[in-house]
């Protein structure tokens, strides 16, 4: 006699079932098409200065994975509405660089001007944001962990850069988006854009020590050349360098000279006959 088991005797998995994991990758797809980013069409080229005299706008949403909360927000320059045409032939040109890479390639965009952005949430910001003054780029997002969480170990950072790799990889979105890394006043990021048949990785490191071969123009060249891997001869490189000088406790140094008085007025000014003042870097 064969004995009928009940089906509440056995034990039931049910493969169906989201994992965390899978509902981060999800609900990060989700923002990316309530913002209907897979539609943003290519703008006009930037002229020089607008990332940084131009107004910017931001938007966020909360995410959460692992009990941990994660603010992804997104930072667009505000153009003209133009900005949202494109002609048809364009947009089926398989051709066409999308357009953070035109907007990385742009000389106009190199070093814009930092300015300050005020307090905000107990922090000091600056306008516009590090990224957009290092790439150059008008429009990106960054996935950033709550305060109190930074994202420091390397099994962190590599699921995370997973989950936005396949997030914008299924909702074609060809935005760039980054993954805030270690302590918000480091600003760490690592990021990837994907577009027509390409993918842009954005990757960065925190040296203690500069290494020596990277003191110098010819090093810097070499280096670069070196992660082109190019087996083709190069075409000439364009080299853009800013000095950044700090000058620390120069209150305590001995000055050279007397400092000028600045309520004389200057030689020439017509509100008066003063003598102009000379310091160490010209006439005043």
């Amino acid at each position: 006699m064969i004995e009928e088991i009940e089906d509440q005797d056995f034990y039931q998995c049910d493969f169906t079932t989201a994992s965390q994991w899978e509902i981060f990758i999800a609900r990060l797809e989700e923002v990316i098409h309530e913002w209907k980013l897979p539609q943003i069409k290519k703008g006009p080229l930037l002229k020089k200065g607008e990332l940084t005299d131009g107004e910017w706008e931001e938007k966020s949403e909360q995410i959460i994975f692992a009990d941990v909360n994660f603010t992804l927000t997104r930072y667009n320059l505000k153009l003209t509405l133009l900005e949202d045409l494109v002609s048809p032939i364009e947009e089926d040109n398989e051709n066409v660089k999308n357009q953070a890479l035109d907007d990385i390639m742009s000389m106009e965009n190199v070093f814009p001007p930092q300015c300050d952005g005020g307090n905000v949430n107990g922090r000091y910001n600056t306008r516009p944001h590090p990224l957009a003054r290092w790439y150059g780029l008008r429009d990106f997002m960054v996935l950033a962990p709550a305060r109190g969480f930074d994202i420091s170990t390397e099994s962190k950072v590599k699921i995370l850069l997973s989950s936005v790799y396949m997030a914008v990889n299924n909702s074609n979105c060809q935005i760039p988006i980054f993954v805030q890394i270690h302590d918000p006043w480091q600003h760490f990021y690592m990021g990837v854009c994907e577009s027509k048949g390409v993918r842009s990785e954005f990757e960065m490191v925190h040296l203690r020590r500069t290494p020596p071969h990277c003191k110098y123009l010819t090093g810097l060249l070499n280096l670069f050349k070196s992660k082109i891997a190019s087996p083709l001869s190069l075409e000439p490189v364009t080299v853009s360098v800013r000095f950044t000088y700090v000058l620390r406790d120069w209150t305590s140094s001995t000055w050279t000279q007397e400092p000028p008085d600045f309520e004389l007025p200057a030689r020439g000014d017509p509100r008066g006959g003063g003598a102009g003042k000379t310091t160490l870097w010209g006439n005043i």
